[in-house]
C-alpha cells in the first residue's frame, strides 16, 4: 500500500506531464484529460491513504469517494465528472474538444482548492 506522500509525488508527477509545454491540449486532449485525471485520483487516494484505505481498482475507488464522511459532495462530483471525461477520452471513438479540457483542468483545480483548503470531512 503507497502512503500519502507516495501518491502527492505521483499526482505532482502526471500534473507535470499534462502541463508540459510540449504538448497540445488541443491536438492531444485525450492525453491531456487521462493524465489530468490520474492527477486527481493521486490526490484522491493521497486521502484515503490517510484514513488507511487503499482502493484496488476505479470502481472501488468511486466507491470511497461516494462516501460523506470522506469527501465532500464538492470533491466527490468534481472527482468522478473528471473520472467521466477520462472514460470518453480513454475508450469513445469522438473527438475531444477544448470544453472537455477545460472542464478537466477545472474539476482538477476544483479538486486540488478543496483538498488544500482542508474542506473535506
Amino acid at each position: 500500500m503507497a502512503v500519502a506522500e507516495e501518491h502527492v509525488e505521483k499526482y505532482k508527477h502526471n500534473k507535470e506531464f499534462a502541463t508540459e509545454e510540449i504538448h497540445d491540449a488541443d491536438k492531444y486532449g485525450d492525453w491531456f484529460i487521462v493524465a489530468l485525471f490520474y492527477a486527481g485520483l493521486h490526490l484522491i487516494d493521497a486521502e484515503l491513504a490517510g484514513y488507511k484505505l487503499s482502493p484496488s481498482d476505479h470502481k472501488d475507488r468511486n466507491f470511497q469517494v461516494r462516501q460523506p464522511e470522506l469527501f465532500s459532495k464538492a470533491v466527490r462530483d468534481d472527482y468522478l465528472a473528471l473520472y467521466s471525461l477520462s472514460q470518453k477520452a480513454r475508450y469513445a471513438c469522438v473527438a475531444i474538444s477544448s470544453k472537455d479540457t477545460y472542464n478537466a483542468q477545472m474539476h482538477l483545480e476544483s479538486i486540488e482548492s478543496e483538498l488544500q483548503s482542508g474542506s473535506c470531512p
